[in-house]
């Protein structure tokens, strides 16, 4: 993958990576590897982007689930609980920029100006677009979509700060 041109990694959420974020993220800088990371300690030590479920509220909520195990309730009779809350993180200074991936300016204030802006990005070898929750870009997302295909870019659009971030066509046919 380091060798192509084009791909980038999901991490996933296991023990070994998450008791590892600093070398995970200094491999996938030293490669130029777009990465995305399940914890924000990863966009803390320097990756490009974390999507995860916020941990914090993950122990607030099991104390109360706890607490009632510890006043009688059978945990068989409990409903499984999921992640509610989430965290994004985007670390758009340095890794993006390292990794020649532009992040749409913002305020954007006309279709011309996102057509000028993807198109202007055609024109660069090895880079990405990373398309972030902002109105305007929101309200035009098909014709966002629709040109990072255009010029076969690579881009994560996010459409939401609670929200997957999703990957837009160009990217999932394999690009």
């Amino acid at each position: 993958m380091a060798q192509g041109s084009s791909g980038g990694v999901l991490v996933m959420p296991n023990n070994f990576m998450l008791a590892h974020p600093e070398r995970i993220v200094t491999q996938a800088e030293r490669y130029r590897v777009p990465t995305i990371y399940p914890d924000a300690r990863f966009a803390t030590a320097g990756g490009l982007l974390s999507y995860g479920v916020d941990a914090v509220d993950l122990f607030r909520r099991a104390a109360s689930y706890t607490d009632r195990i510890l006043k009688g309730a059978a945990p068989a009779d409990l409903p499984v609980q999921e992640p509610t809350k989430f965290e994004l993180v985007i670390n758009t200074m340095a890794a993006a920029s390292s990794l020649g991936i532009e992040i749409i300016p913002s305020p954007v204030d006309s279709v011309a100006d996102i057509e000028q802006s993807i198109s202007s990005l055609a024109r660069q070898d090895n880079i990405g677009l990373l398309c972030p929750p902002e109105a305007f870009i929101t309200a035009h997302r098909d014709l966002v979509i629709a040109l990072a295909a255009k010029y076969r870019l690579p881009a994560v659009y996010v459409e939401s700060l609670t929200r997957v971030p999703r990957w837009n066509d160009a990217l999932r046919s394999g690009w």
